[in-house]
């Protein structure tokens, strides 16, 4: 954004941390009454401090010469207001609070791309897929998952959608006749991994929604997924070359 004369606009903002000073120079993208409601992006901002104490703000940051005094970082990322920018320049990306300003986790990232790929997600394909913690699939803003799932027209939802209703046995969908399948991210001691499965009931909220377990599938490297012998046989699954792999849970009939 520029003013009248053409001189693009930006907001200064510091905070005291660990006993120093950062400061952060942030471009505005929308004007807004007050100065706390300013629309703010990382996307060519520039913080300075001492490099102990500096917020990392892009996806990979060289390391300055300087070990000591202030050194100058260029950030990419997304847009926030200006009254949450003084949080992020102390807390930076270590917090689940700061998601339209800092990149999806890496792991987080390979593991849904790898999905896709090993066709984890074909199943799902032209239906709904109900993310609850949607706030860990943000990408510097955007909606990492919802982008990656396109090409096979899954729609991603943060919650169950209003009007759903039962579709079949132990199944729900939204008012647009798209099957609602929940998708679950665990960690376990070796990575993370993906549970998927179809929506079966619903109660109050997204925290009562029920699945079955043995419709359910898990995604991740083939030497973290659990068993799931609920039928009294240990099941197998699918591997690939690069280590990962596909469990289905499907030895009952619902």
């Amino acid at each position: 954004r520029c003013d009248s004369e053409g001189r693009v606009l930006e907001v200064l903002v510091s905070a005291e941390f660990g006993g120093g000073w950062m400061v952060g120079r942030f471009p505005v993208v929308e004007p807004a009454s007050s100065l706390a409601d300013l629309v703010t992006t990382l996307d060519g901002a520039w913080l300075a401090g001492s490099p102990e104490r500096l917020t990392s703000c892009a996806p990979a940051v060289a390391v300055e010469p300087e070990k000591v005094g202030v050194v100058v970082r260029e950030c990419v990322g997304g847009d926030i207001a200006v009254a949450f920018l003084a949080d992020w320049l102390v807390e930076g990306c270590s917090k689940s609070r700061n998601p339209w300003l800092c990149p999806i986790d890496r792991e987080l990232a390979e593991l849904a791309i790898a999905g896709v790929d090993t066709r984890f997600f074909d199943p799902i394909a032209g239906q709904a897929l109900v993310v609850p913690n949607v706030d860990q699939w943000r990408d510097k803003g955007g909606h990492f998952l919802g982008a990656l799932l396109a090409d096979l027209d899954i729609e991603v939802l943060e919650g169950i959608p209003l009007g759903a209703e039962s579709c079949g046995v132990a199944a729900w969908c939204g008012t647009d006749g798209r099957r609602l399948f929940l998708l679950h991210t665990a960690k376990r001691e070796s990575g993370l991994l993906l549970v998927a499965a179809p929506v079966a009931g619903l109660g109050e909220n997204l925290d009562q929604a029920v699945v079955m377990v043995n419709t359910s599938r898990m995604f991740g490297r083939s030497n973290n997924l659990p068993t799931c012998d609920i039928g009294g046989e240990v099941l197998g699954g699918t591997r690939d070359e690069a280590g990962w792999g596909v469990r289905a849970c499907d030895s009952v009939t619902p």
